[in-house]
């Protein structure tokens, strides 16, 4: 191999290596020490806080516990119960709607109904009025009901 190639082979190898180190050391090392520098007031205030009160983190590790799944005891369990009821009580409310909707279309088609009926009983009632008055016309004259009828045919 020539020689300039060993220089680029070379050379490619060191910016690999460069960029490899970057990525997964000096990058991480330089988020961790951000990371650090944030978190070390935070740290501060709380071991100030706690220092008269040992048993503090026991506490918090015990709230944090709470938010970890555990047969149904925890709170996160208790909120999982409570947002699976809020869906079934969703689905729920979303069929009583569909039914609401079915039964005031229903009771609009009964009103409908009502009206119609109301309106040929009405129109029944009149030609029952006028049969009757042609049949008093009729008897007054002498006449029976069967001739008073052919009469008005």
């Amino acid at each position: 191999m020539p020689t300039w190639a060993t220089y680029i082979v070379i050379a490619a190898a060191v910016v690999t290596a460069s960029g490899v180190l970057w990525v997964k050391l000096i990058r991480p090392l330089a988020n961790l020490i951000t990371l650090t520098g944030k978190l070390l007031p935070l740290l501060t205030v709380l071991t100030e806080t706690f220092k008269d009160n040992p048993d503090a983190f026991k506490v918090l590790a015990d709230i944090a516990a709470e938010f970890r799944t555990n047969d149904g005891s925890s709170l996160k369990d208790a909120v999982d119960r409570i947002e699976r009821a809020a869906i079934a009580a969703a689905g729920v409310a979303e069929a009583a709607r569909l039914a609401a909707d079915e039964l005031k279309i229903g009771v609009e088609a009964r009103r409908l109904m009502a009206e119609q009926d109301r309106a040929q009983m009405q129109d029944l009632m009149i030609k029952l009025d006028r049969v009757n008055e042609t049949v008093k016309n009729g008897a007054a004259t002498g006449l029976r009901v069967e001739q008073v009828l052919e009469k008005n045919e």
